[in-house]
């Protein structure tokens, strides 16, 4: 997982006691098929075909308590079944809201072909959130 500078940034004034980094109530999870970059950009969402990023309660509900610089998903992560190709997914990406800051994003460990009919879903523990 890598996070954003826009991200790193609100942590950073928040470690330091320059802003108060206030957790959001939902987080916003989209797929891309391209790298996405530190500055947020480059994300390619898959377009129609009933995608949708899908929206997760932030909190202990969805996330494991972090050990070892490590938290896991505790709900699974379902997308609506695709009615047409989304091509190859090989990203997993964080929006604060609906449509606003790209938090973080992080690279599939296994890339994913979705074609018309295929449902995308992340089982408990497979989406990780890592800090080195």
């Amino acid at each position: 997982m890598s996070l954003t500078n826009y991200y790193e940034a609100k942590i950073l004034n928040h470690v330091n006691n320059v802003a108060t980094l206030t957790p959001e109530a939902h987080l916003h999870l989209g797929l891309s098929t391209t790298t996405p970059t530190d500055t947020g950009t480059n994300v390619t969402e898959p377009s129609g075909g009933s995608y949708a990023r899908q929206q997760v309660t932030n909190g202990p509900t969805f996330w494991a308590t972090a050990t070892a610089g490590n938290a896991d998903n505790l709900a699974a992560v379902v997308y609506p079944e695709a009615s047409a190709a989304w091509g190859t997914i090989t990203y997993m990406v964080c929006w604060d809201a609906a449509e606003a800051n790209v938090l973080w994003y992080g690279a599939l460990t296994a890339q994913k072909v979705i074609g018309s009919g295929d449902q995308l879903t992340f089982s408990i523990g497979e989406v990780d959130q890592n800090l080195d």
